[in-house]
């Protein structure tokens, strides 16, 4: 039996290691400094994975000669709507910084708000319109005329259009209307053409939506990169995989760049299309993701309007908002094979935070629900291992009585078990059906923007960063920066040394040791996670202690 409960332990260390080794995306080694916008300065104020089937489309043509862009200054316009500052450019009609109000860039004073549109230059921007068939030379290199005359507008209290037009040297129109809605994070474009050229006009409309990939932000594990959601199914698809674009067609509901924590989608609202990942370049301060929308062909008579409608979603990856948002943006947070688990947990967390205001206490709250749900498995596997333990004098004379004959030792084992009534595998089962919930709870804490610069108490700050008591000047080995004294690691290592010491212990004195290297082991594993899984740790371990010592001395 020693042996069975060593070796559940042992497979769910191992599971836990091999799920986050080789399961689960891998942070680079290295740090980034994120760009910086030329945008103006705003006021201060506070995933089932599966891969998609590339479908065909036609073979781009090569690109047809371009006349010179419009060399008129673009002018820049600003709007806020109490949940995102956005600025437009004339150059290209193009959206060139988005600041969203409420989440700051790191959790510091004075950091700047929190910015999604990070570009090196204005051809970087997104929301460039071109033809698919190039069509209509010069159009994204095009400097639109804007009809606001204001450069700061305010959506706070009821929506604002911005329009841009921009018509060819052929007589073709292009009109980009914005329609900025209040207290939102979605916005809609309407693209118009109108063909004034007397000719027709036979393409596809491409628009495409950039994103500077950051491996560094987020959780440590979660997902970040291309996504898309189309025909029911959500594709994902990290930027060091694109190096072959990944095209998604049918009936699209959605498709951008996301992290772990905030999402910038494109919703084609006709629903018909394809989608195109792709990666533009690959940079020392990180990649530049594109994702470009093409529409099914349209034929344009001279004369003739064709009008496109898209949503675009520039926002934080919290699941009410997303699902108010509407178009499966929902869909986004997705956790894995463990998702329909982890789920219902973050919906548990949201409500109890609602009740006590603390993130920290919050995970407390939903560790003690776990805790009680598992208690009766816990129990029956505290028991059965302590009845085990009791066993040791007679299977020890067992084995060396029959140590040269293992049908028969196998026998009277059983026949042991059975007039004792003891279920040999009753300490191991209850251990293997809590390896699900483990792994969904650490993609949760891995996932969630709830947690994000969200503190707990004294120099817990953050909930979604290791926990560092002082800050070394010096590197510390195995540690990730910032570098200092993980407090609520070492108390989870002493609260599983406690906790090993008070298990029933293994007959053989060789995997005693073993078992007490354990804390040791996930120490030194738990050193850069973040504060709020180790403190689920911790609270388990210190609840796990307490059903211990009640079950010992009932017994």
């Amino acid at each position: 039996m020693e042996k069975r409960a060593l070796l559940a332990v042992v497979l769910s260390l191992l599971v836990f290691l091999i799920y986050s080794q080789f399961m689960a995306p891998q942070p680079p080694k290295t740090p980034q400094t994120p760009p910086t916008t030329e945008a103006p300065k705003p006021e201060s104020t506070q995933p089932a994975d599966q891969a998609a089937t590339p479908l065909p489309t036609p073979p781009t043509p090569p690109p047809a000669p371009t006349p010179p862009s419009d060399l008129r200054p673009a002018r820049l316009i600003q709007v806020s709507n109490g949940k995102v500052q956005l600025v437009f450019s004339e150059a290209g009609g193009r959206l060139v910084s988005c600041r969203l109000l409420g989440f700051q860039e790191e959790q510091k004073p004075g950091s700047p708000l929190k910015e999604l549109v990070r570009i090196e230059d204005k051809a970087q921007a997104p929301l460039e319109l071109s033809l698919f068939k190039n069509s209509l030379p010069g159009l994204e290199r095009a400097v639109y005329q804007a009809e606001n005359k204001s450069p700061a507008l305010s959506a706070k209290e009821k929506p604002v259009e911005l329009v841009f037009r921009w018509t060819s040297p052929a007589g073709l129109e292009v009109v980009k209307r914005y329609r900025i809605l209040p207290q939102s994070y979605v916005f809609e474009l309407d693209v118009v053409l109108n063909n004034r050229s007397g000719r027709s006009l036979d393409d596809n409309l491409n628009l495409m939506l950039t994103a500077r990939h950051d491996p560094h932000e987020g959780g440590r594990y979660a997902f970040k990169g291309f996504g898309a959601y189309a025909d029911g199914k959500l594709v994902e698809k990290e930027p060091k995989k694109l190096s072959e674009p990944e095209i998604i067609s049918g009936k699209l509901s959605w498709g951008g760049y996301e992290n772990s924590y905030f999402i910038q989608a494109l919703i084609p609202l006709d629903q018909q299309g394809s989608f195109r990942g792709s990666l533009l370049d690959q940079a020392k301060d990180g990649e530049l993701v594109a994702v470009r929308y093409t529409s099914p062909p349209f034929s344009l008579a001279s004369g003739s309007t064709q009008a496109f409608k898209f949503g675009l979603f520039f926002g934080p990856k919290e699941i009410d908002v997303l699902h108010k948002a509407g178009h499966d943006l929902d869909k986004s947070i997705n956790m894995g094979w463990f998702d329909i688990i982890a789920k219902p947990f973050l919906y548990f967390l949201k409500f109890t935070f609602g009740l006590v205001g603390n993130y920290g206490l919050a995970i407390i709250l939903l560790t003690i629900g776990v805790k009680i749900v598992f208690w009766p498995l816990t129990q029956k596997s505290y028991k059965s291992m302590k009845s085990m333990q009791d066993l040791q004098p007679q299977m020890m004379k067992l084995r060396e009585k029959y140590k040269n004959d293992k049908q028969r030792l196998n026998q009277e084992m059983m026949t042991l078990y059975r007039s004792r009534k003891v279920n040999p595998m009753g300490g191991c089962l209850p251990m293997v059906i809590q390896i699900p919930v483990f792994i969904a709870l650490y993609r949760l804490l891995d996932y969630a923007i709830e947690l994000r610069h969200s503190g707990f108490f004294l120099w817990i700050t953050d909930l979604s960063a290791p926990d560092r008591l002082f800050r070394f000047p010096f590197n510390v080995p195995m540690m990730e920066p910032p570098y200092g004294i993980p407090v609520l690691t070492l108390l989870m290592g002493v609260s599983m040394f406690i906790q090993q010491k008070m298990t029933p212990t293994p007959g053989d004195p060789t995997q005693a040791k073993i078992m007490l290297l354990m804390p040791i082991v996930f120490t030194f594993i738990f050193i850069n996670f973040p504060s709020g899984l180790v403190l689920y740790w911790l609270v388990n371990n210190v609840l796990t202690i307490g059903q211990q010592m009640y079950t010992n001395r009932k017994r």
